[in-house]
């Protein structure tokens, strides 16, 4: 089965972002924590187990999912999430 999308969840709030190989994170506040969580789905829409939460404080107000899909990046650019 191939994966069909992703979904983030960021302070509790979950997005489907689809099968993409970039996705900024806006909105978010500059100093202020953000938890960030992954799952992906297949072509049946079942969803994966969620990745670990993990916590960052952004130094500006987005995160980027980078170009090749396999990490979440905060703004200055230090992976936060990579996925395995």
């Amino acid at each position: 089965m191939a994966v069909a999308g992703s979904k983030l969840r960021i302070n509790g709030t979950i997005i489907d972002v689809g099968l993409v190989y970039t996705y900024t994170i806006t909105g978010l506040t500059t100093g202020v924590p953000t938890t960030v969580e992954v799952a992906f789905y297949g072509d049946d829409g079942i969803l994966s187990e969620w990745s670990e939460i993990v916590t960052k404080t952004p130094t500006c107000p987005s995160m980027l999912l980078d170009g090749d899909g396999d990490a979440i990046l905060d703004g200055d650019g230090n992976a936060i999430i990579v996925y395995l």
